[in-house]
């Protein structure tokens, strides 16, 4: 992504990223707070690592609401803030969330007109490494 990352003052068309340990959860910063993309509920939740499709939704929350308490890093973008949040807001109410197709992360980017998720392509990468490993041990052994 272009532009700066950091722990600096977010600003309203910034991207924010949550670190929820082993995942990170991202949203556009917005002169009210910021517009995030979430799965709708609990049962949602648990159909997300078998890569469904389940219902999310985008809203638009406070920012300590968004931080929930933990470290948030905030990247600039070189797209005008106005066209970044426009993006966001027109979304807001019910959106389609998967994990690999299409997750928060996806959401803010495209608002910020890219879309693609870093966390699912290192994933996918990982993956891809483990089943060439295994087919290589596979035929070095049998």
């Amino acid at each position: 992504m272009a532009g700066n990352s950091g722990k600096g003052k977010a600003e309203p068309g910034d991207l924010l990223e949550r670190d929820d340990g082993f995942a990170k959860h991202w949203g556009v910063c917005t002169d009210k707070g910021v517009v995030h993309l979430t799965p709708e509920n609990d049962a949602s939740k648990s159909k997300i690592m078998t890569e469904q499709t389940v219902r999310g939704t985008v809203s638009e929350v406070g920012f300590e609401n968004f931080a929930n308490g933990r470290s948030v890093t905030v990247h600039k973008t070189t797209t005008p803030p106005s066209e970044t949040i426009e993006r966001a807001r027109a979304k807001i109410g019910a959106h389609d969330y998967n994990l690999t197709k299409y997750n928060c992360e996806h959401f803010a980017k495209e608002a910020a007109g890219m879309c693609q998720s870093g966390q699912v392509e290192r994933v996918e990468r990982v993956v891809k490494n483990v089943l060439d490993y295994t087919n290589q041990e596979q035929n070095f052994s049998g």
